[in-house]
């Protein structure tokens, strides 16, 4: 029997409570170190990432290195009917918080990016099957984004959040991903 997303979630939240912080940014470094030697990243001009909850995976070091490396960083902005945009990020740039409690930047209708400008989208989410499928926060924002997109998609992960097979009830708007990065390398590809 498959479990569902939400017991999915709620188990994600004990989880991560369970590792200490220095367990967690010790894993986040060595996850941007196993991205950024990869030709996915290296050939990206864009890359799509996301301004992270304190329950998610600390993208510091991915922004870092995207930094150092020239790439425009672009982050969503949730619009109506479960819908995104992608946004030039500003790191000194206004933020607020949506009504998720996601923090999203302040952005003018020019700096919205099209879908097909961006390389790479880093995808959050609570857990992964080694087959590339996926369990989000809810709502489907990423999966809409998600369904006509032709390039790069992956998701950086904590070894907990990996599972051999997909647990979980698949719904038929669920993107799979094309790669799985842990500490330990890409899982999925």
């Amino acid at each position: 029997m498959k479990c569902s997303k939400k017991a999915i979630r709620q188990e994600f939240k004990k989880k991560i409570k369970q590792i200490s912080l220095q367990e967690r940014r010790k894993q986040e470094q060595q996850i941007c170190q196993q991205l950024c030697r990869l030709d996915v990243w290296k050939n990206a001009k864009t890359i799509a990432l996301t301004l992270p909850m304190e329950h998610e995976l600390n993208l510091d070091y991915v922004f870092k290195k995207a930094k150092e490396c020239n790439k425009q960083i672009v982050v969503p902005i949730t619009r109506p009917h479960h819908q995104m945009v992608f946004v030039k990020y500003d790191e000194y740039g206004l933020v607020k918080q949506n009504n998720f409690g996601i923090r999203e930047p302040i952005f003018e209708l020019s700096e919205i990016c099209p879908k097909t400008q961006i390389d790479l989208v880093i995808v959050p989410g609570v857990s992964y099957s080694k087959s590339g499928d996926r369990v989000g926060f809810g709502g489907g924002y990423y999966d809409r984004f998600l369904e006509d997109f032709t390039k790069v998609k992956l998701s950086l992960a904590y070894d907990f959040q990996l599972y051999e097979e997909t647990i979980w009830q698949r719904e038929e708007t669920d993107i799979t991903l094309d790669m799985v990065i842990t500490w330990k390398g890409v899982e999925v590809s």
